[in-house]
């Protein structure tokens, strides 16, 4: 981890990278802790375990826990309650138009088409990569679907979160070498098509509506 900058600014940007990992690691411990009390359970703001002071500096030692804290209220994704802190919002979005939106865009978009290309030039890809497409649906559809496609990411997300947190605390306990990343995502698109025809076709794989792609190489 890079030291923060005097710069006011710089060390602002610094701070994301931080500031992700820490509400990242705060959903993941706190979902463990619903799962097993049934409800959510604030994190004691200082302490040496169990606390937003030792999870902020299990995320960082370069940037001081009061410091992250501050920010994480600044941005309302946490709020202090006397001695007690709370996540408020579960994920850092970027407003649309800043930089950062489209650094996200670029780090997304480029690691889905190299899972794609990687698949595509090996004997057995390597990397999950596959859709479903249909079309014939109505409005009506589309927003049920949409649900559907939200809830199955929040399921992912409970799912992954911890278990990611888990990997990463058992390769720092065991001094394995940490040099691999990964990205998981999700993404769903519609759009209004031309064809008019296909609403009486029924979205059946035998008519050919409904169709699931998984790169291969021939």
């Amino acid at each position: 981890m890079t030291l923060l900058p005097k710069d006011n600014e710089h060390a602002s940007l610094s701070r994301k990278k931080p500031l992700r990992r820490t509400v990242s690691s705060s959903r993941g411990r706190r979902r463990g802790a619903s799962a097993a009390c049934g409800k959510v359970v604030a994190l004691p703001r200082q302490g040496a375990t169990r606390s937003f002071e030792a999870l902020a500096r299990s995320v960082t030692q370069d940037v001081h826990p009061h410091s992250l804290l501050d920010e994480l209220c600044r941005l309302g994704l946490a709020e202090e309650d006397g001695e007690q802190v709370r996540l408020v919002r579960e994920s850092v979005v970027a407003r649309p138009d800043s930089d950062r939106a489209y650094q996200y865009l670029g780090n997304n978009v480029g690691d889905h088409l190299r899972a794609s290309v990687a698949n595509l030039l090996a004997d057995a890809p390597p990397h999950v990569e596959q859709a479903v497409f249909a079309d014939g649906l109505s409005d009506e559809s589309m927003a049920s679907f949409h649900e559907i496609a939200r809830t199955q990411w929040q399921a992912l997300l409970r799912a992954a979160v911890p278990a990611l947190q888990a990997l990463v605390d058992a390769d720092r306990e065991a001094g394995r070498d940490r040099g691999r990343r990964v990205r998981i995502g999700l993404y769903s698109y519609d759009e209004q098509t031309r064809d008019t025809a296909a609403r009486d076709t029924p979205a059946v794989p035998a008519a050919g509506k409904v169709r699931r792609r998984s790169p291969r190489k021939d």
